[in-house]
């Protein structure tokens, strides 16, 4: 009787053994979980502030043309956007010391504006303009050659084009090693001073 007594202690204590294991493992269990989902709503959450982010960048997000509306007139935009390139493309020692833009040593025809405009150009095309003609109103052109400048003529053989302000007319691709790209042309007067003409085809000058 007392052998029985103790073996069924023993398994007593055994199953007592087992519950507190078992407790434990389930506590363990139990916080490994509430982790779990801690970190899937924090997930959660960063994924949406990715996207809320990238709505916003993509919203926030221009282009030349779409910067056209910010401004009163043609003029005013596409002095912003050359001021843009010119300090997104050369340095602040190179803006100071040797290629200053100065808005007085140029200016822009009323046909420039309309020849620059959606869909005469496309947004790629817009932006090389802008940079070359940066590129030409700073000086660093007529340093670095990087565009070749031509002269436009009156007809085969004929003089160079001129008006009656002894300005003289200019054309330069927008895009070396590629002959039928669109031409920039440009007035450069008596005193340096360049005004912008029209942008057209390769065989479609104004």
């Amino acid at each position: 009787m007392l052998q029985v007594i103790r073996r069924q202690q023993a398994q007593n204590e055994r199953l007592i053994a087992d519950r507190v294991f078992a407790d434990a493992e389930y506590t363990q269990e139990k916080f490994r979980r509430e982790e779990l989902v801690r970190d899937f709503n924090k997930l959660k959450l960063d994924m949406a502030e990715l996207r809320k982010a990238k709505r916003a960048q993509q919203s926030n997000k221009s282009s030349t043309f779409s910067r056209r509306n910010r401004f009163a007139s043609d003029s005013e935009w596409l002095h912003e956007e050359l001021r843009r390139a010119w300090i997104g493309r050369y340095t602040a020692q190179e803006r100071s010391d040797s290629y200053r833009l100065r808005p007085e040593k140029f200016s822009f025809s009323e046909e420039f504006c309309d020849s620059v405009k959606e869909p005469r150009l496309d947004e790629d095309e817009i932006r090389k303009v802008v940079r070359l003609m940066v590129d030409l109103v700073t000086g660093r052109n007529a340093a670095e050659r990087k565009h070749t400048v031509h002269e436009l003529f009156e007809g085969l053989g004929g003089a160079q084009r001129s008006r009656t302000d002894g300005a003289l007319c200019w054309r330069v691709h927008i895009e070396n090693g590629s002959p039928q790209a669109k031409r920039l042309h440009y007035w450069e007067k008596r005193d340096g001073v360049i005004e912008f003409g029209w942008v057209a085809n390769h065989d479609d000058d104004l």
